[in-house]
């Protein structure tokens, strides 16, 4: 019963979500209609809707991530790396927990490099899409690995760019 309840609360915020954006549409419409109007003004009320939009999906944003993250549960490190005697979560058990629950809430990561001023380093991202339009970009500068445990250079310049 409470999740009927749940759902229909959430049927009705997402009406009055509709309903919002549509009413200042009906007046940038009704103002683009009239010759009189301040192109200025109208351009003005144009940034006003894409703020309201962006305003909007972020907020839907952030609401999925609360819920995608209270679903995600820990991820144990269960394989071995005897070379380091350590322990590590395999990548495939990852996303075997979270790539479903994150899909539901309609989320998606996409991975790629930019410049970075610091030398001898790489500058990986990784933009996490929401369904609705928004997005958040993390990126963190790596150093460049190309030595081996030992600390001697054993890697193409191209081995170490996957190694880092």
């Amino acid at each position: 019963m409470a999740e009927l309840a749940t759902t229909e609360r959430r049927q009705e915020l997402a009406t009055q979500e509709d309903r919002q954006p549509m009413e200042l549409m009906q007046v940038i419409a009704q103002a683009a209609r009239d010759p009189q109007v301040d192109v200025e003004k109208m351009q003005a009320l144009l940034q006003m809707k894409r703020e309201e939009e962006d305003r909007d999906a972020k907020r839907r944003f952030n609401a999925a991530f609360v819920r995608c993250k209270g679903e995600i549960k820990p991820v144990f490190a269960k394989e071995s790396n005897d070379q380091t005697r350590s322990k590590y979560a395999d990548a495939k058990a990852i996303a075997a927990i979270v790539d479903p629950i994150m899909d539901k809430y309609g989320f998606a990561i996409t991975y790629g490099t930019e410049p970075t001023d610091r030398d001898g380093y790489y500058r990986m991202t990784a933009d996490l899409l929401h369904e609705d339009g928004h997005e958040k970009r993390y990126a963190a500068d790596i150093p460049i690995d190309k030595t081996g445990i030992q600390g001697k250079v054993n890697k193409t310049d191209t081995h170490a760019f996957g190694s880092s």
